[in-house]
């Protein structure tokens, strides 16, 4: 019997890479420390471009996007996704959005296929997938990532149905 097939192997994902110079300074340090093994990068922000200086050094995947910033696409062939500014709605405006069935799944698609292309373009290879503010966790979202990554090659996805989340109070000492 093979004793390293039955190890578990922890990946520890920083995602929100791009968002922010401070948020992509502290993924590169501990991207450089050894105490995260992944990232996944914001392509739509735009400091994405200037966040894959650790491509090689550790897991990069793409943090698919709808609430946050302006889209990859133009806004005008997404309207179901933007405000009148060309900005994402923002996580409680979608989510109505979804609720009441106003999103298009063209739009979605488009959008998300948009910000994988912008990964390739930067010089990325992303190894997997997942989504900003657990929109994964919506079937329709789900379905499209999932479609949408396929056709990049990218099939690996950080579900969160597959997540547990432990929190640093769970380990304080009181």
């Amino acid at each position: 019997m093979n004793e390293n097939r039955n190890r578990r192997k922890i990946i520890v994902n920083a995602d929100d890479f791009g968002i922010t110079a401070g948020v992509n300074q502290a993924i590169i340090e501990l991207a450089e420390s050894g105490a995260i093994t992944s990232t996944s990068l914001m392509t739509n922000m735009p400091l994405a471009a200037g966040a894959t200086l650790v491509k090689h050094k550790i897991g990069t995947g793409v943090h698919l996007n709808l609430t946050t910033g302006r889209p990859v696409s133009d806004p005008q062939q997404i309207p179901s996704l933007v405000n009148r500014s060309g900005e994402f709605h923002c996580l409680s405006v979608l989510l109505q959005r979804y609720r009441t069935r106003r999103l298009s799944k063209s739009e979605i698609e488009l959008e998300f296929t948009a910000q994988m292309k912008r990964a390739f373009e930067i010089g990325m290879c992303p190894d997997h997938f997942d989504a900003h503010e657990s929109l994964l966790k919506y079937p329709l979202f789900e379905a499209v990532a999932r479609k949408v990554a396929h056709d990049f090659g990218v099939n690996a996805v950080r579900t969160y149905r597959q997540q547990k989340v432990v929190l640093l109070s769970d380990f304080a000492k009181t």
